[in-house]
């Protein structure tokens, strides 16, 4: 019994051990960490953080801020977004 035990265990290991090495020879992402265009900017994560992980309303605010810069990037979009917020929330 114990010796079916350890074979099973022995089989196990080897079976992650291949699948290891398959996925780093294959160059698949580990799931731990999210694709570059999964990948949030930290000032949206400060947007984000300012509205309670409201994204619907993170993205209006962007929004408007594009009505008023229209040229300007995503990411200039969201610190203005930001500024805007912190100054409503100061009155």
């Amino acid at each position: 019994m114990i010796e079916l035990a350890l074979l099973l265990l022995v089989i196990v290991v080897v079976i992650v051990g291949v699948a290891i090495v398959l996925r780093q020879r294959t160059g698949a992402p580990e799931r731990s960490q999210p694709a570059p265009e999964e990948a949030e900017p930290a000032n949206l994560r400060v947007l984000l953080g300012m509205v309670l992980g409201d994204q619907a309303k993170a993205e209006r605010l962007i929004e408007l801020e594009r009505t008023r810069t229209p040229q300007g990037s995503r990411s200039e979009l969201i610190d203005q977004a930001i500024d805007r917020l912190r100054a409503d929330l100061s009155r």
